[in-house]
């Protein structure tokens, strides 16, 4: 019980490593080639990210990506470069396991730098975001949280949850409701090139901090220091009896009721806090029973165990977790409520021309959108749902004052009708899975409008998705997975 794990990374182990961890030691032939991942000939690497201004931009986002080009768990990476110069860099990459010997090597090389397209509206948006964002301390109220039945939505579909993991910190960050609400479920994805962490069986939470680089589209933008933070705590109503076991009850029914099934999540009781917990590692401890409780998730057959603490919360603290997920540059949002979906989940969007829906619709005057849901945390595209997508997206101006309906095109080629609601400038309809879809003038005039006081047009949008292609071996049925 209440046993620690210091884990001391990039932020404070790289800083030192020239001084600490000479160059020495044998290295082995894997070894040696680990900087061909980042530089093939030893020399040379590219990275696709806006330019740094210098070594401390270096440090901020830059570093997060050749982290991640390196892509080991037991190795860290620091890249330095001129202050006057950021191509004239020098990359160290130590192990930082207990699994092998000390292994330092330091390695002088050139780096360009491959900067997006010029887009005013992902600059301006990513630019806001970062400055939104709060100066970091050491404050874990400042972390981005996962917490409440948003941390069991983490735990059920992240493959590795340990804060210690890298990736897994990383993937945690879009689970985060402060996330979500602060960045409207966008399409941005993030580093956390975790520096500190503390973590532990018996403690109530884990912490991973560091250097935030945002990427939108595979490039990195900018960063930020941040931690996040998976708080293990569970509200229950507070109409709920003061005893152990109603605490049980009322935890438990409240999961089974955001799942929708019973036994992939068990609540127990664990134990009164003071046999080992450590309290000052505790948010709001005086808000307990005084008693923590184990809290066993399965997935894919295999069951983990988290401690838990249960409090009483308000209407806020008791709302249910649904995803959302908006595409920054046509201002699509997609929501849907299965617990199922992952709430990392992120929506890209691509505008599509496809000669085969000319043929099926007998015109050219129509709009296409290939659409992809992919989950970081699972690790691939998802395609159906348990529940309705609900998809809303802007009226564009050359559909104004046009009747306009969406059609969805199955395997025989056959149309298939949606029915459309249009109100404030945006169309909105329901699907389940995504596949063909298109956007045309409604002949039939079929569609529904909701009343506006301020304009009384019938407005109605047509949306089209391109099946993508190789879904066959990536795509998921959620409901499989689980069941």
């Amino acid at each position: 019980m209440n046993k620690v794990q210091k884990i001391l990374g990039v932020l404070v182990v790289s800083l030192f490593s020239c001084v600490v961890f000479p160059n020495f030691v044998s290295a082995t032939e894997y070894e040696e080639n680990l900087i061909k991942r980042i530089a093939p000939d030893g020399k040379n690497v590219t990275i696709k990210a806006i330019k740094p201004k210098n070594d401390e931009e270096v440090f901020r986002y830059i570093n997060g990506i050749a982290q991640t080009m390196l892509n080991e768990e037991d190795y860290d990476l620091y890249m330095t470069c001129d202050n006057d110069d950021v191509t004239k860099c020098n990359i160290t990459i130590q192990e930082i396991s207990d699994k092998a010997e000390n292994f330092t090597k330091s390695y002088d090389v050139n780096v360009t730098y491959i900067e997006p397209e010029k887009n005013s509206i992902i600059e301006s948006y990513i630019n806001n975001y970062l400055g939104d964002l709060k100066d970091f301390n050491w404050d874990v109220d400042d972390f981005f949280k996962v917490t409440d039945l948003g941390l069991i939505n983490y735990y059920m579909t992240s493959e590795k949850s340990e804060l210690w993991n890298p990736n897994a910190a990383s993937r945690a960050i879009k689970y985060s409701k402060d996330v979500i609400e602060m960045t409207n479920g966008s399409n941005l994805s993030f580093i956390l090139r975790t520096g500190m962490g503390e973590q532990g069986d018996d403690l109530m939470y884990e912490t991973a901090v560091g250097e935030m680089t945002v990427l939108y589209n595979g490039y990195a933008y900018g960063g930020k220091q941040q931690g996040v933070y998976l708080r293990r705590v569970l509200y229950i109503p507070e109409s709920t009896e003061n005893t152990k076991e109603a605490y049980v009850a009322a935890a438990q029914k409240r999961i089974d009721d955001y799942l929708g099934q019973k036994g992939l999540v068990t609540v127990s009781y664990g134990g009164d806090l003071s046999s080992g917990i450590a309290l000052d590692s505790l948010v709001d401890v005086d808000r307990t029973d005084g008693n923590y409780y184990n809290i066993s998730v399965t997935v894919n057959d295999v069951v983990k165990t988290y401690p838990f603490y249960i409090m009483k919360g308000s209407t806020e603290d008791l709302t249910v977790p649904t995803y959302l997920g908006s595409d920054i540059e046509s201002n699509i949002t997609i929501t849907n409520s299965d617990p199922y979906i992952p709430l990392d989940t992120s929506l890209t969007v691509k505008n599509v021309i496809d000669d085969n829906i000319k043929k099926i619709l007998g015109t050219n005057n129509y709009k296409a959108f290939d659409i992809k849901l992919y989950s970081d945390g699972l690790g691939a595209l998802i395609e159906k749902s348990n529940d309705k997508f609900l998809v809303r997206m802007p009226l564009p101006e050359e559909y104004e004052d046009k009747s306009l309906i969406v059609y969805y095109i199955n395997s025989n080629n056959e149309k298939e009708e949606h029915t459309v609601t249009v109100k404030d400038g945006y169309a909105t309809f329901e699907t389940n899975h995504f596949s063909t879809y298109i956007l045309t003038e409604n002949t039939n005039n079929t569609v529904v409008e909701t009343p506006n006081t301020l304009d009384n047009i019938s407005l109605y949008f047509i949306f089209g998705i391109i099946s993508v292609m190789g879904l066959v071996s990536t795509s998921i049925y959620l409901n499989k997975r689980y069941n």
